[in-house]
């Protein structure tokens, strides 16, 4: 199950939508909204619309956004946020 914790037991990852998770998991990488909604044909609007609840969660518990996606980094979770994206390309 791609669970990802935010500080502790809360877990926020089986709450997302499949699209909201993409749209996740491409931002965690490092994509800009411009570029995840050319790969999804969706507007940068929906693409950052999509993942402000998830940014207001993790901004209560990491510094910034770096800190989680190092945080991610080094606890190998990054690995499944790429295969969420690798299944979208397979799908698609």
């Amino acid at each position: 199950s791609k669970n990802l914790s935010i500080s502790g037991n809360e877990s926020f990852w089986n709450e997302l939508s499949p699209g909201t998770l993409l749209v996740f998991s491409f931002y965690t990488l490092g994509v800009s909204h411009a570029n995840i909604a050319k790969e999804l044909g969706i507007t940068i609007r929906a693409s950052e619309d999509r993942i402000k609840p998830v940014k207001r969660k993790i901004k209560r518990n990491y510094e910034s956004f770096d800190s989680f996606r190092i945080s991610c980094i080094s606890k190998g979770k990054i690995m499944s946020l790429i295969d969420i994206i690798r299944e979208f390309y397979c799908v698609k």
